[in-house]
């Protein structure tokens, strides 16, 4: 470059220009980044939420599934029995 585009200050502003843009690229950046970790922290406290009630769905299903075998197999013993008394054998 001459001496002449230093003189009129021509390539200083372009500088300044360049690097108040780059600046300015870099906030839109951070807070774009910042609003996304937000979100993300948001959605992750949502499914840790969500999977600890599922986790007491479960708990409740396997409970009515234990109930509803421990009964069948009580209906089950008392039918035999009732057949083995009914037929003599008991």
């Amino acid at each position: 470059m001459t001496d002449s585009a230093y003189e009129n200050g021509g390539l200083l502003r372009f500088r300044v220009k360049q690097n108040t843009s780059r600046l300015e690229e870099m906030e839109r950046w951070r807070r774009e980044v910042d609003v996304e970790r937000a979100t993300l922290q948001q959605t992750a406290r949502m499914l840790k939420e969500e999977v600890h009630e599922l986790t007491e769905e479960v708990k409740g299903l396997r409970r009515i599934l234990f109930a509803g075998t421990v009964t069948a197999a009580c209906g089950t013993l008392t039918f035999a029995l009732t057949v083995l008394a009914g037929t003599g054998r008991i």
